[in-house]
């Protein structure tokens, strides 16, 4: 039975906000990719800016299924893609991209606030298997 504001909560909704936002941004790199392959004169630069958002969509989409799939390695993959988007989004204040800004700066928040509470790691052990029952030893 689903029990509101658990760790076990939390761990699912971060799940799905990741997988979900990582859809989201792959819906805009190929809309991106589209309309600059349509162009005349394709912009050198947005090569390097699809090549960084298919990096992060999949990224994001990877840790999004392994929290929702309960794999051990998806805490620290969780900690560490926080981290980099509470980055990001004090990057993009200066950048006067208000929204993105807003949104990675949540993200990356919330992501470190329920992988860092108190009795985080403790959940997450009870959480998850000890092991990942996809890897058979030979």
């Amino acid at each position: 039975m689903f029990k509101p504001n658990t760790f076990e909560s939390h761990f699912l909704g971060l799940g799905w906000i990741y997988v979900i936002t990582g859809l989201m941004i792959a819906l805009i790199t190929m809309i991106v990719a589209g309309i600059s392959a349509l162009t005349p004169d394709f912009p050198p630069g947005v090569l390097g800016v699809v090549f960084v958002l298919v990096i992060a969509f999949g990224t994001e989409i990877k840790c999004g299924v392994g929290l929702l799939s309960k794999k051990p390695w998806a805490r620290s993959v969780a900690l560490g893609f926080g981290g980099f988007l509470l980055l990001v989004g004090v990057v993009s204040l200066f950048e006067v991209k208000i929204f993105p800004a807003v949104v990675e700066l949540t993200l990356g928040a919330y992501s470190l606030w329920v992988m860092l509470r108190p009795g985080a790691a403790e959940a997450w052990l009870k959480y998850a298997p000890k092991t990942d029952p996809s890897v058979t030893s030979v």
